[in-house]
């Protein structure tokens, strides 16, 4: 049964009610490590009040609209009147500094202890969907007039919950964001590079490739020739099975992520001998599903449509 509500009272108080009524649907799934016990909630209690906060500082109070909070089945979205601030986009959310639209009203939350005094709300929400198995944050509605942010409450990716503890441990440390975003992009395409990871942490190749060898120094992740997949110690750890993806579905991943793939990439992806790998490789395109570019030394092959 579809139930709206309209509040008009002072922010605080719109602030303490909307967090307690999220709160008490927000029901919770058990996961045992170890002996410890892994609280995993449909929304990231965290990552949920920050965007509260966020559409609460950051609206436009000089355009009529309310702040909208909508609970569905598969997902929660929080939008508010006033587009970004100027030099703020969804593509850098995650690096620019921080530029409160109303800086006194940002400076009163944090003396009132709900905001983060390090301005990094945007981290907090990232950090609350990945650690609980789900997509990262979705800013892609937001426009010109408005701000709008889904946070994805269907199942969750518990083997992923369970894979980002080990890696921690591994690590001695709760993973960043960035070390979080690079796990994830590893266990939902079954491979990453730097390239293919930059765009995601809003960063440069560089910086990508940093993250990736750390995880690859603390066999998180197993590095072959650039590319790197979740590491078999982890998965032992984890007690997760590695997810059943075919030579053929990872060549496509691969190449739907970077526009083209070498025999040599598909060897190190798949880890195959090379006349293996080039069996495949002709499999998919006897399929029509990619197509080879040039000859010898500099073959590649991209996607056939």
């Amino acid at each position: 049964m579809a139930v709206n509500e309209f509040r008009h009272w002072p922010l605080l108080r719109i602030h303490e009610w909307l967090v307690e009524a999220i709160g008490v649907r927000n029901e919770e799934q058990e996961l045992m490590i170890g002996g410890m016990r892994i609280g995993v909630p449909l929304y990231g209690r965290a990552g949920v009040r920050e965007a509260i906060n966020n559409a609460l500082i950051h609206r436009d109070y000089s355009r009529l609209g309310a702040v909208h909070v909508q609970l569905r089945d598969d997902h929660v979205r929080v939008s508010n009147p006033g587009g970004f601030v100027e030099g703020v986009r969804p593509d850098n959310l995650l690096v620019t500094e921080p530029r409160p639209r109303n800086p006194r009203l940002a400076d009163a939350f944090k003396r009132a202890g709900l905001v983060e005094r390090t301005g990094r709300g945007v981290e907090t929400i990232y950090r609350g969907q990945l650690r609980n198995g789900r997509q990262p944050p979705d800013y892609t509605l937001s426009t010109a007039a408005s701000v709008s942010v889904i946070l994805s409450c269907g199942p969750a990716d518990l083997d992923f919950v369970l894979l980002a503890v080990q890696a921690g441990r591994r690590l001695g440390r709760a993973l960043e964001v960035d070390e979080l975003l690079a796990l994830w992009q590893a266990r939902r395409e079954g491979a990453t590079t730097a390239p293919a990871l930059a765009p995601a942490l809003q960063r440069d190749t560089s910086h990508a490739a940093g993250v990736l060898a750390g995880l690859a120094q603390a066999e998180a992740l197993q590095a072959s020739r650039g590319i790197y997949r979740l590491s078999p110690a982890l998965h032992r750890e984890a007690r997760v099975e590695p997810s059943p993806v075919s030579p053929e579905e990872a060549i496509l991943a691969y190449v739907e992520t970077h526009g083209r793939i070498t025999r040599r990439e598909a060897v190190a992806l798949c880890g195959l001998a090379e006349k293996q790998a080039e069996y495949r490789l002709r499999r998919l395109v006897k399929a029509n599903a990619i197509k080879v570019v040039g000859r010898g030394r500099n073959a590649h092959y991209v996607l056939a449509t």
